[in-house]
């Protein structure tokens, strides 16, 4: 188990072993869904309704009152086909950013991000397997990389929260010990992957009661940043099932589920993103108490440094301590921002192999903090290269 103060920062390349998108290739995938809703509510101008299949979306307080029942469907409609258009003029390379610059477009960005959260989750569960790996081939065949057939998932090494789940179930002596594990998962992420992988690998143990298993997850174990998909994530959990052309009646409920579960996502930046201050604060305590720090598949965003106060390790906290970061294939631009990040020069990490030592006296005492960097994928890192 984790006996010293431990802390994994997760950014998008963490979730992308469990078949989320990056940054980068989540808009394509919004903008198939936007064009997906717009399809859906243009159906609901044609045709006549009973209340239960109005869906929330069109009667959320932020329309206005005196507008009519098709005419709530055509705003939807305009809203949806809006966040297409704008999605592929633009092009933008995160899809926080954009949102905050269209906040016309804020809910229904959240509704379609939220779909895409759960296509993904839905592939996991039916291939077994991560299909970011069928995408990038499929995407080389077109570029005249590959062909062939698409690779089977099942034959990758992806899941690395298995090494997190070795080292949390080692050595621990009861299953009351669990909830004391001193663990803490910062995540950027809006999925709740982690949350579902570490559950499900603890309750297929029958050394861990059901009831410590639950404790484990309290106390703000996993910090969601900027909030996530409102989701159970316990033994009754499934698939959410989205099948927009399937009968108003059914597909109404699907999208009330799903537009109720995109409302804990928070993407503006400023006064949305900041509605879970307590959660910010809480991260920020853990990981300056935090002997090892594991920074996975995080781009080092500055807005997400600053907000994390991620430069504030460094030896003056009197504490030595292991940081452990990923970037994957070597980055210049990466590697320059977790030189600023960490204090340090910005091309202290350029083609660097051996780990990076910032000490200095606190107190009469020598204090260290030993930065270590891996060019390896998450799971390669955790594999190969880092201790846990």
């Amino acid at each position: 188990m984790f006996n010293e103060p431990t802390v994994f920062v997760l950014g998008a390349g963490a979730s992308w072993h469990y078949g989320y998108p990056t940054g980068q290739a989540l808009i394509p995938k919004v903008i198939a869904r936007a064009n997906d809703l717009a399809q859906f509510f243009g159906r609901g101008l044609g045709e006549v309704h009973f209340p239960s299949h109005v869906p929330t979306y069109i009667r959320r307080p932020e329309v206005p009152t005196n507008l009519s029942g098709s005419e709530r469907w055509a705003l939807a409609k305009s809203d949806a086909e809006k966040l297409s258009a704008r999605l592929k003029a633009v092009n933008p390379t995160l899809i926080d950013f954009f949102l905050a610059q269209n906040q016309d477009l804020h809910d229904i960005g959240r509704l379609a991000i939220a779909m895409v959260i759960f296509d993904c989750e839905r592939n996991y569960h039916l291939h077994h397997g991560n299909i970011n790996h069928v995408e990038i081939h499929h995407r080389k065949v077109k570029q005249g990389l590959a062909s062939g057939s698409p690779p089977q998932v099942q034959a990758f090494d992806d899941d690395w929260l298995r090494f997190v789940l070795h080292r949390l179930t080692a050595n621990c002596p009861s299953s009351e010990s669990l909830a004391n594990s001193d663990v803490t998962f910062i995540t950027f992420n809006y999925d709740v992957s982690l949350e579902k992988r570490l559950f499900d690998g603890l309750s297929n143990i029958s050394f861990f009661k059901e009831e410590d298993v639950a404790k484990f997850f309290e106390h703000q174990r996993v910090i969601h940043m900027y909030g996530k998909v409102t989701e159970r994530v316990d033994r009754s959990w499934k698939p959410t099932e989205i099948n927009l052309g399937a009968p108003l009646a059914e597909a109404c409920p699907q999208l009330n589920f799903l537009f109720e579960a995109s409302k804990g996502i928070r993407t503006i930046d400023g006064p949305d993103k900041l509605k879970d201050q307590k959660e910010i604060d809480q991260a920020k305590k853990q990981l300056m108490l935090a002997k090892n720090i594991y920074i996975l598949g995080f781009g080092f965003d500055t807005a997400n440094i600053e907000r994390l106060e991620i430069q504030k390790i460094y030896p003056r906290s009197g504490l030595d301590r292991w940081v452990y970061f990923t970037n994957y294939g070597n980055l210049n631009r990466v590697s320059r921002s977790a030189g600023r990040a960490f204090n340090a020069s910005s091309q202290i990490f350029i083609d660097r192999t051996e780990p990076y030592t910032d000490a200095m006296a606190v107190n009469g005492n020598r204090v260290e903090v030993i930065y270590e960097m891996s060019a390896k994928d998450v799971y390669g890192a955790l594999s190969e290269d880092f201790d846990l």
